[in-house]
């Protein structure tokens, strides 16, 4: 197929975007010094790279109290978060810079529709290709098992969340194959750069998908260069050549600078190198659909910065500039944290085998593995493959194939000194000691104990504060989340409770 490269500021809304406060991903806070402990106004946009609440960029932010929507407004269950996914999320950080409160998480997908062609290492979908790497999820709705590309069809019906790269391909993050057209949440969609607009004929093309707007009202004024996004009901044709064309029912013009709260204290951008920002001037690029000024900045990873590069800005927005304080690759930030991907939470179903040296269990219903030679030979961390174990730990590594392969296991000592209890403060240290957060359904609940199981867990509700009901509302079945602490006795005591509908 061919393709485009981005033009000018009015840059495609690209879901490869990070907007954080107060350095997220790794970077040190500028609160982190002691001078500043306010919460900073955060909104980031990014993959989500961990749970047991939601990491985006290596920001931790706590979800229980959070609404998670999509484009649409329709309204989803904490459960819906997962890997892959692209979010916009609006909350505070802490003075670490590294944690925090959402408020409101924006599920952000960037095409969905029937398979055009299925490669090696690619598919097509609406006139655009996208690539998939060992980082790429699969998933379907009838089951949880991490799939593969293999599983993927032409015809089939998918929603994909993904990054573009500066040449206009696509870099898929998350997979979600649809039993037929009618369970895609949002029907046919995608979004992009307008280019070759013809007014006349009511036609203009994003990559190689022609998309026809006869009759349509246009929300917004459309120009070739402007970012878009449109919804079919009508499947597209697709031609031999790799070109396809569409009748939409609705075009919203609408880029990245339409969704920012340009009030925000500082943000942090997260994408491909897109151009030079065609003024000539060597220290102003274009990533993700913004100018970034990094005349002032440092580098962390790389020296100097060219078209493609994938990289992390943070800095503050000026009249729709972002004044880059500093720039660092995604992989200078994995090696310090020891890892892109983070959970937290109730390690379970552990066990080692000694003929590959390797300890695998679940968390958050993610599967893990982690190798012995890492912690020098002990072939029980945690007491993770201890049978009936449930042990807090956090985890750290990479994603391979649905698989997190984890480089660092670490078992939290219990802690309940959190100010957990009846503190009437959300905010306070979020996630300090072995506190986390979980989603799931009730199940064996005792009234006179107030304890019930969530995802094979004992939770008691001795000392919960609930939002959105009560205690004497609670029964087997409800869809809840909580966040707590695990004790002694691996009972997950809850500090509170969110009723989810």
């Amino acid at each position: 197929m061919n393709r485009q490269l981005p033009i000018s500021l009015a840059v495609a809304f690209s879901t490869s975007l990070v907007l954080a406060a107060c350095g997220g991903g790794g970077g040190s806070s500028t609160a982190s010094n002691g001078t500043n402990t306010s919460p900073a106004s955060t909104q980031l946009l990014g993959t989500v790279q961990g749970l047991g609440s939601v990491v985006v960029n290596g920001v931790r932010m706590s979800t229980l109290g959070s609404t998670v929507t999509d484009e649409d407004g329709h309204t989803f269950p904490q459960s819906k978060l997962g890997l892959g996914q692209v979010v916009l999320v609006a909350g505070d950080t802490n003075a670490d810079g590294l944690t925090g409160t959402a408020t409101q998480i924006n599920l952000i997908r960037e095409f969905s529709g029937p398979v055009q062609s299925v490669g090696a290492n690619t598919f097509s979908l609406l006139g655009q290709d996208f690539s998939v790497d060992t980082t790429t999820v699969f998933k379907t709705e009838s089951s949880s098992v991490p799939g593969s590309l293999a599983q993927i069809l032409a015809g089939d019906y998918v929603e994909v969340y993904a990054v573009r790269q500066a040449d206009g391909l696509y870099v898929a993050s998350l997979v979600e194959e649809q039993t037929g057209k009618a369970s895609l949440e949002s029907g046919i969609e995608g979004r992009g750069l307008v280019s070759n607009l013809d007014t006349t004929a009511k036609t203009f093309t994003i990559g190689d998908l022609t998309v026809n707007y006869t009759g349509v009202m246009v929300q917004g004024t459309l120009a070739n260069g402007v970012a878009v996004r449109f919804k079919a009901t009508q499947d597209p044709v697709y031609a031999m050549n790799g070109s396809a064309t569409i009748l939409a029912n609705s075009v919203l013009v609408k880029g990245i600078q339409n969704k920012l709260n340009t009030r925000t204290d500082q943000v942090e951008v997260t994408g491909f190198v897109e151009s030079d920002a065609g003024d000539q001037n060597p220290a102003t690029f274009t990533l993700a659909g913004l100018t970034i000024d990094v005349s002032a900045a440092r580098y962390e990873g790389l020296t100097t910065l060219a078209v493609g590069n994938r990289v992390e800005v943070k800095g503050v927005l000026s009249n729709g500039v972002l004044m880059a304080t500093k720039v660092e690759t995604e992989e200078a930030r994995e090696s310090s944290r020891g890892g892109r991907y983070e959970f937290y939470g109730v390690a379970g179903n552990g066990a080692y085998s000694s003929g590959v040296n390797k300890l695998t269990f679940t968390i958050q219903g993610q599967a893990v593995e982690f190798s012995r030679a890492i912690n020098q030979g002990t072939t029980n961390v945690c007491g993770i493959s201890t049978t009936g174990s449930t042990p807090y730990v956090e985890v750290k590594g990479v994603l391979n194939n649905g698989v997190i392969v984890a480089s660092k296991v670490e078992c939290k000592s219990v802690s309940m000194n959190d100010d957990d209890e009846n503190d009437g403060d959300d905010n306070d240290r979020d996630f300090s000691g072995n506190r986390f957060e979980m989603e799931g359904v009730v199940s064996n609940y005792n009234s006179a104990a107030r304890e019930f199981t969530l995802n094979g867990t004992r939770v008691s509700v001795q000392s919960t504060r609930f939002k959105d009901g009560n205690l004497s509302q609670l029964s087997n079945g409800d869809r809840v989340e909580v966040k707590g602490v695990l004790d002694a006795n691996q009972v997950f005591q809850a500090s509170e409770l969110e009723f989810e509908d």
